[in-house]
């Protein structure tokens, strides 16, 4: 990656803490670091491979000879710099009078440090508004890794700026951060882009949980229609489909949003997406669960049975007959429509009956289950 020449010219310096002894499970993760960036032909200084002679001078020799300096952040790593006169403190602090701030990337190693605001002392002093690469799990370190090649190379800055803006978008919403008008915001900024929609669902559902106020607020401001097209547009994204079927779900729970959300046309996409994902129980059972909600009001219920609602339920019912997820909230479901007489009928009519007998057999040692199961029996039968 760096071009040559007598003496060495790194493209890297990486700076850590070990941990914990006798493991050093954490110099053990930046070393696996050290060997993926090396494969990718990134000269790196790493102390197991360039310490030697006095530390002080090894280090700032390091530094002075490396393009870049990663910062790999530890929770331990940022107490140490709050310790004078430790190695990690030095370190730290030399790179920082010697190097522009571009040039300093930090890699954060441990979930708990994945907000800035939690970091202290020097590290949120010079780096807490710094773009950062999240490796806080084997996934992500596996995944960040050509990222991280990329921040190291300088190409982000020219090559993927939008997608360097995009990650503070992300971040912003995973950090919990962001407002609901941002959050919506963001949605319609980056509407294609389905890591965003993702992160702004889930902070939607986190947003809506037991919180009436954010949930009328949501919908007041559009999020129910902005909701709605991720399923529309990402329809063959299941993860976030499902994602986006919950926050619908955790904005249906008062009645106005209930109506709201079907004049939107979230039965339409919620029935699309169990039709296009009938093997992906996720989607399925978020499915059930909003349609469970939505099905509380007497209007939804019968343009629930009319838009054939039933026909996905009791076909997902069939797929997963051991999921207790699933088939709880489908019987739900059928309790709910169940309520309006004409689809009581409807339901008699159908195969729902023997589906609901099925799950009492299959979860006679779930009493929560066979609980509703019993429920919906009672109600169609009545």
């Amino acid at each position: 990656m760096s071009s040559r020449s007598s003496l060495p010219y790194y493209d890297a310096f990486l700076a850590h803490e070990w941990g914990n002894g006798p493991n050093y499970e954490n110099h053990h993760r930046v070393a696996s670091i050290n060997a993926a960036l090396k494969q990718k032909g990134v000269l790196t200084w790493f102390d197991d491979d360039r310490m030697h002679g006095n530390i002080s001078e090894a280090m700032t020799r390091g530094i002075d000879k490396s393009k870049k300096v990663v910062v790999f952040i530890t929770e331990r790593y940022m107490n140490r710099l709050r310790e004078a006169g430790t190695n990690c403190a030095m370190e730290f602090n030399y790179a920082c009078t010697q190097k522009r701030l571009n040039d300093i990337i930090p890699v954060v190693l441990e979930k708990s440090m994945t907000n800035p605001n939690k970091w202290k002392g020097s590290l949120g002093l010079r780096l807490g508004a710094s773009l950062y690469i999240d490796m806080s799990t084997e996934s992500l370190r596996q995944k960040n890794i050509g990222k991280l090649c990329s921040f190291i190379s300088g190409e982000t800055i020219h090559v993927d700026a939008d997608s360097s803006e995009k990650d503070a978008v992300v971040q912003r919403m995973e950090r919990e951060e962001a407002s609901l008008d941002e959050i919506l915001e963001y949605m319609d900024q980056y509407v294609n882009d389905p890591e965003v929609q993702y992160a702004a669902c889930n902070e939607i559902v986190g947003r809506t949980h037991n919180n009436e106020p954010n949930q009328l607020e949501l919908v007041q401001k559009g999020a129910g229609s902005k909701v709605v097209a991720v399923c529309t547009n990402h329809p063959g994204n299941a993860r976030l489909v499902a994602k986006a079927i919950m926050a619908l779900s955790n904005m249906s729970y008062t009645s106005d949003n209930k109506l709201k959300l079907v004049e939107y046309g979230a039965v339409f996409v919620i029935l699309t997406a169990m039709a296009n994902h009938p093997s992906d129980e996720e989607v399925n059972v978020q499915g059930c669960w909003s349609l469970a909600s939505l099905a509380v009001n007497n209007k939804n219920k019968v343009s629930l049975m009319n838009l054939g609602a039933t026909d996905k339920v009791l076909a997902a019912m069939e797929k997963f007959p051991h999921s207790a997820r699933l088939n709880k909230v489908a019987c739900m479901f059928l309790y709910n429509l169940s309520l309006n007489g004409e689809n009581k009928a409807r339901l008699l009519r159908s195969n729902a009956l023997a589906r609901l007998g099925m799950v009492v057999v299959n979860f006679q040692d779930n009493a929560e289950v066979l609980s509703e199961a019993r429920d919906a029996i009672g109600k169609i039968n009545s």
